[in-house]
């Protein structure tokens, strides 16, 4: 996505999580752009956000949901708006 898209991709907040182990998604492509994004000109970190969960494989989704991990996606989604 970074290759087509560049930093048009900080327009959007953008929080990629993955389980630490997934075999399905390799968390290494959602690194690597975040890492990307949070290099663009004026991204802050609350823009680009990014969640390992240790020891967990492709269906963290209800870690990240249920913000048993820690992190409160809903409070994050609910921060931004569209001008």
């Amino acid at each position: 996505m970074w290759a087509d898209a560049g930093c048009a991709l900080a327009d959007v907040p953008v929080w990629a999580i993955h389980g630490e182990l997934d075999d399905v998604v390799n968390p290494a492509g959602s690194i690597d752009t975040i890492e990307a994004i949070r290099g663009c000109p004026g991204v802050t970190p609350d823009r680009a956000q990014l969640s390992i969960y240790p020891g967990l494989m492709h269906d963290g989704w209800d870690q990240a949901y249920s913000g048993s991990q820690g992190d409160d996606i809903y409070s994050w989604m609910l921060a931004f708006t569209r001008d």
